[in-house]
């Protein structure tokens, strides 16, 4: 099996010597045209290497197009990606610290670090501008993360890596992020961080490998998945960074949720204090009471829906009546005044 040098100076093969005498009469190389063995870096005339001479023909010369096995792609030496790796962890943590927008522009920039094949391939410019398009950024997602997918796997296939298969997961994580409630509490919270997960340890594993491997020629696809690391490892992770983030939610969900509870409370409290403060005053008026006197608990009921009994505090104080002059008391709250003045 040879390599051989087109006449556009890209490397193609491998080619068996028929194929090469085949070429030959069809005029798409000549017999100065460079080959080597494939297990070996010294080039030659492919003339010499047939025994045909080294003089070159003189028809026109077509770059020789070799038509890739079954489930392989025409890809190249000069198809290099420029990926970078980056921490698994920290990417989905700020997943979570910027609601996803990190995630979003991140994978998308992953286009324009790739060499495009078809002419769909986008551009991580294009890739990131369509996302804001109304409408059409629920379809465009789809789209640009299923072919970040493909394209991915094409660059593994370059190193021998096999394929992540992450096409599914990108979809299911872009149908529940387009559905309304569902996206917030499985989308957003679990599959998406879940997918940019798997995407950034199939990149971290890709850019590791092309560090010390030269690429191959073409690109063999008929391989078992493997994305570097397990899903299971990478939900550990999602969870582990749940963590902090749930953490400080509840810090600044919690402190608010009891001062909203305790103002309420104190709200119910005074209003208990004020029905019982103009049931003492038409107490008075009806029956001549003067400044000072006592109003039992009975007179009041006459007063008051529900009696007296019927008003209670919802911290579980106890009321007290008061001479006529005095404010009704609250044993948690304290006076009607005292509770007015500390809401203000």
């Amino acid at each position: 099996m040879y390599m051989v040098v087109g006449a556009d100076g890209k490397e193609y093969g491998p080619a068996t010597a028929e194929l090469l005498r085949q070429w030959l009469d069809e005029g798409r190389i000549t017999t100065a045209t460079a080959v080597r063995p494939a297990d070996s870096s010294t080039w030659q005339p492919v003339g010499t290497l047939l025994g045909l001479g080294g003089q070159p023909r003189t028809e026109p010369v077509m770059p020789p197009t070799l038509a890739p096995p079954a489930g392989a792609l025409g890809a190249t030496v000069a198809s290099r990606h420029d990926l970078t790796s980056f921490p698994v962890a920290i990417a989905i943590l700020l997943h979570y610290m910027t609601f996803g927008i990190f995630t979003m522009v991140w994978l998308n920039l992953m286009h324009g670090k790739m060499p495009r094949i078809r002419a769909e391939d986008p551009s991580a410019g294009k890739a990131i501008g369509f996302c804001f398009i109304p409408f059409y950024n629920l379809y465009w997602i789809f789209f640009t993360y299923r072919r970040l997918c493909l394209r991915l796997d094409e660059q593994r296939g370059l190193y021998g890596l096999r394929p992540g298969n992450l096409k599914g997961l990108a979809t299911a994580a872009c149908i529940l992020q387009v559905i309304p409630y569902i996206s917030l509490f499985i989308g957003f919270t679990i599959l998406m961080p879940v997918f940019i997960g798997m995407v950034q340890a199939s990149v971290n594993q890709l850019v590791a490998t092309s560090a010390t491997t030269a690429p191959r020629t073409t690109l063999l696809t008929a391989q078992a998945s493997s994305a570097g690391i397990s899903g299971g490892v990478v939900a550990a992770i999602v969870c582990a960074c749940m963590i902090p983030v749930i953490a400080l939610l509840a810090a600044i969900a919690i402190p608010s949720f009891v001062k909203a509870r305790s103002e309420s409370r104190r709200a119910c409290c005074m209003n208990n204090m004020r029905l019982i403060d103009h049931a003492k005053e038409q107490a008075a008026l009806e029956k001549g009471y003067s400044q000072g006197a006592t109003v039992s608990e009975g007179e009041l009921s006459a007063y008051l829906k529900g009696g007296f009994s019927g008003l209670s505090c919802p911290a579980g104080g106890h009321y007290t009546i008061n001479p006529l002059g005095r404010d009704p008391e609250c044993s948690e709250h304290g006076t009607l005044s005292a509770a007015v003045e500390r809401r203000r």
